[in-house]
């Protein structure tokens, strides 16, 4: 967890794309001004975050075994 933070910090502060995703949050129409596409960049972080929880919830279906072809145990909510 640690890890995610200090690599989230760098991005934020060592990187083009970070820095900018930061001046678009603190002011969108300075950034516009400034020759940002913000339109573009905020729909890439909308893509980017909508990746990363697709993935983030097949690893969590995957570690508690929710759809597992090989269980036969049908769940207690599929009894009728």
């Amino acid at each position: 967890m640690i890890a995610l933070i200090v690599i989230a910090y760098i991005f934020e502060k060592r990187t083009v794309p970070g820095r900018r995703t930061y001046l678009i949050g603190a002011n969108s129409e300075a950034a516009r001004l400034s020759g940002i596409k913000v339109t573009k960049h905020l729909a890439l972080l909308y893509v980017l975050s909508a990746l990363l929880a697709g993935i983030t919830g097949i690893l969590l279906a995957s570690g508690v075994q929710i759809g597992d072809v090989k269980s036969r145990q049908a769940s207690s909510s599929t009894h009728w």
